[in-house]
Parts: C-alpha cells; sequence; structure tokens
C-alpha cells in the first residue's frame, strides 16, 4: 500500500485492506474467533504502518476511529456480528440505544488500539505518548514497588501494559512478562521488545517460563500479569465470568500461593473520548491471599478470589475489555470441563450502575 495522506483516502484504503485480509483469513483452518488477534494480525502488517506513516499522532487516531465505524456499519471482518453476539452477555446494557454505543466505542477501542505497538517501539511517538499517560493509585504503587519483597500486577486485556511499566515509578524497576503466544506469529523479531523497553524480561507461557517468574519474585523483582484467561497448556481450576464458570490457569494460582508475594490489581485504559490520546494507569490495593496456601484445597479458594478481580476490572471499563469475544468460548472450555457456577463470586462482585 502507497502511503496517501488524506485522511478518507487513507481510510478507505485501510477498509479495502482489511477486507483482503478477512479474506484469507476466512480460508483458514476454524479456530475459536478472538476479534482483537485477528485485528493484530492485519494491524502488524505492512499496509497500516505505511498508511499513517505521514500523518500526526491525532489524525492516526481519527483515521483508526474511521476504520472502525465503517468496519462495524458494514460488518467487515465480522466485527459488528462478534461484538454484537458477545456483547449481549453485559448485563449492565438495559436499552438498544446503551447496546448500539457501547458496540461503537467498543469498536473504535479495538482499532486505535492497533496503533499501541507501532508508537511503543518507536521513541519519538513513544515519548510524545507517554506525557499523555496518568498515574492513580500512587499509593498502592509505591508501597508494591518499595517492599523489597517483590510484586505481582494483574490486569485484564486491555491498553497495552507497556505504558504502565514504562511509567514512573514502574520505568527503571525489573519486570518479568509473559509473552503473548502469538506474538511470534504477529510481529517482527524484536519489535515487542523494543515496546516494553530494556527493564521487561519476556518468558514464554510455558513450566520454564513460571519458574522465570518465580526467579524474578524471589530475587525482589516483579511480575505483570494478565489474568482474565486461561494460559494455553496449563492446567484449569474453575473461576467465574459474568455468572458463568471459566477456567483460570493453575500455574497463575501457583505462582501467587507459591511465591506469597502481594497481588496487586491494576488497569490501564484510554480515556474517553478516544481521540483525546490520553490513558490511564491506576493500581488498587492488594488482593487478599495471605490466608490461603499452596495446597490444592485453596486453589479454587484462590481462583474465586481471583474471578472477583478481574469482573470487577471489566466492568469499571467494559468497552475497553479486548477479549469479550472470546468469552462465549471460554464458557464453552468450562462446561467441558463440567466445572460449577461458584455463585458466591456473584455476591462478592460490587453493583455496577446500569446504562439506560
Amino acid at each position: 500500500m502507497r502511503s496517501q495522506t488524506g485522511s478518507k483516502t487513507v481510510c478507505n484504503a485501510l477498509l479495502d485492506s482489511l477486507r483482503l485480509f478477512s479474506q484469507r483469513e476466512s480460508e483458514t483452518p476454524a479456530r475459536p474467533c478472538c476479534l482483537i488477534e485477528q485485528l493484530r494480525r492485519w494491524g502488524a502488517g505492512a499496509d497500516l504502518q505505511a498508511a499513517i506513516s505521514d500523518q500526526s499522532p491525532q489524525q492516526q487516531v481519527e483515521t483508526l476511529i474511521g476504520v472502525a465505524r465503517h468496519a462495524l456499519e458494514t460488518d467487515i471482518g465480522g466485527v459488528r456480528t462478534e461484538i454484537e453476539r458477545n456483547l449481549r452477555h453485559d448485563d449492565s446494557l438495559r436499552s438498544t440505544s446503551a447496546r448500539h454505543k457501547r458496540m461503537r466505542a467498543h469498536a473504535e477501542f479495538l482499532f486505535v488500539s492497533l496503533l499501541d505497538p507501532i508508537i511503543l517501539a518507536d521513541d519519538a511517538a513513544r515519548a510524545e505518548a507517554m506525557t499523555r499517560v496518568e498515574l492513580l493509585g500512587q499509593k498502592h504503587a509505591q508501597a508494591a514497588l518499595s517492599s523489597g519483597t517483590g510484586a505481582i500486577f494483574i490486569s485484564c486485556h486491555q491498553t497495552h501494559t507497556a505504558y504502565g511499566l514504562r511509567h514512573v515509578p514502574a520505568a527503571n524497576r525489573l519486570f518479568t512478562v509473559v509473552r503473548n503466544p502469538s506474538d511470534a506469529a504477529v510481529y517482527p523479531a524484536g519489535w515487542v521488545e523494543r515496546g516494553y523497553g530494556p527493564n521487561v524480561e519476556l518468558v514464554p507461557a510455558s513450566i520454564a517460563g513460571a519458574g522465570r517468574l518465580l526467579d524474578c519474585l524471589d530475587a525482589g523483582h516483579f511480575a505483570a500479569l494478565h489474568a482474565d484467561f486461561s494460559y494455553p497448556e496449563t492446567l484449569a481450576v474453575p473461576g467465574s465470568l459474568f455468572a458463568r464458570p471459566v477456567l483460570f490457569s493453575r500455574s497463575l494460582l501457583r505462582l501467587i500461593l507459591r511465591s506469597r508475594a502481594p497481588v496487586y490489581p491494576a488497569s490501564v485504559v484510554r480515556l474517553e473520548p478516544f481521540v483525546g490520546r490520553r490513558i490511564r494507569v491506576e493500581v488498587f490495593p492488594p488482593l487478599p491471599f495471605a490466608d490461603l496456601s499452596d495446597s490444592k484445597p485453596d486453589y479454587p479458594r484462590a481462583a474465586l478470589r481471583l474471578s472477583v478481580a478481574m469482573e470487577c476490572l471489566i466492568r469499571r471499563h467494559p468497552v475497553q475489555w479486548a477479549h469479550w469475544t472470546l468469552l462465549e468460548h471460554r464458557w464453552q472450555q468450562a462446561a467441558l470441563h463440567g466445572m460449577i457456577v461458584p455463585n458466591l463470586a456473584r455476591r462478592l462482585v460490587d453493583s455496577t450502575p446500569r446504562e439506560a
């Protein structure tokens, strides 16, 4: 694709690129549909970078918002189908207008998020973007980072974690992060590492990776992990999301219970409207795991507490949970394992204001 600066021309060229990409994707073997992973594969290609290379950061966001709205309206790549099908499970939406507003905002978020790896891997673009990042919960962040015992930060899939790890006071600390299993197939070698920076070690979702996480915590350093999905090829423990059972990785629970490190929920989100390009990192009080041990009976209890924390994070910014389109798959996985809903999770989740 040749670089074009007119915003309408660039938007139309990207829509053509997305159509062609979606056609090729439809010819691949069936797999669970995760819309954000499909979009990541498209966004990591040459077309997006070439199209926006001559645009200002503001124009880039505006272009991606335009692409999102057209893709939603015309259902390119199943964008509308997947968002509509999965957002029906969001019980905070009480009217058709609220659902349509949520669908549009969610589509915009998914497409604007495609800029994150491009921005974070470029020194100048990253430096400009970091001036727009704010930190809330600084008291909890300082407590975690100055304890001398190490800490685990857990979050759900929202805006790129590197915005939090590169922000003061975390910027000069050593972190270990589990690499997204699809990164190697999506991004060129070294691209992801440049985004996270030299103080972050990326490890695989494997036994060896779990060992590196433990080593990191034992040395008094830090781990940053997504806890809203089950890591591939690991044993599962039942938890709950949106009133139905889902699987949580036993290896994640083992890391929490074996390391005894404090666990801090955190979120990295864009502030709406997204065209403002502002990002908020927020750290919350640590979760209560001190009364649990690294024993089989305590794993379901730990999974339940993790379930509540993840659902609360999702409900705070539902537009920005990138894994809505995997929710049904998560439920189906648990059903195949005969998991039972931990009803207590529904009573523990804070009440959420309904959208009219």
